[in-house]
């Protein structure tokens, strides 16, 4: 049984590092423009070409820093399913799988905040009271009062800017 779940493991974290290792910018074979999901961001900005550059470069730095910490973190669930799927759950080993993988989950929170520190640091002050106003979150691009992402309008509680 052991020998299994190691298999499973080990082939679950190989299977996953091909994910995390594809290029994150490339999805519609378009290299020349932002990176996805920074194109609101910046097109909102007028950012200069060099800003453009650095906001690549950066990003990519970023995506290099946390690939191994992605791979740590999807091979924890992997595990974490496994221990869920034993006939005899062991409360024990599931809290500490889950400990492990909340401590990832808040490396990976502290990379994201040095990266929107390091892009926020390259702006203008003007670009910077833009952002700020606007928001560098993720899902800033929601902000706009149209619902979230799959069309719905605000929640309840939920208040328009």
């Amino acid at each position: 049984m052991k020998k299994t779940v190691i298999v499973i493991s080990t082939l679950m974290v190989f299977l996953s590092a091909t994910f995390v290792m594809a290029d994150p910018w490339d999805r519609k074979g378009d290299r020349q423009g932002p990176p996805w999901g920074m194109r609101d961001f910046t097109s909102s900005l007028d950012l200069t070409q060099e800003q453009l550059d650095t906001v690549r470069a950066l990003r990519e730095t970023h995506i290099k820093d946390t690939i191994p910490i992605r791979s740590k973190l999807v091979a924890k669930k992997a595990e974490m399913k496994l221990l869920w799927l034993q006939k005899e759950a062991d409360v024990t080993a599931i809290k500490a799988k889950q400990k492990e993988i909340h401590e990832l989950m808040g490396r990976m929170q502290e990379k994201a905040i040095d990266h929107r520190i390091s892009i926020l640091n390259m702006l203008t002050p003007e670009q910077r009271v833009r952002v700020l106003a606007g928001g560098l979150e993720r899902g800033h691009k929601f902000k706009s009062g149209k619902g979230d992402r799959f069309g719905r309008g605000p929640e309840k509680g939920q208040c328009l800017k």
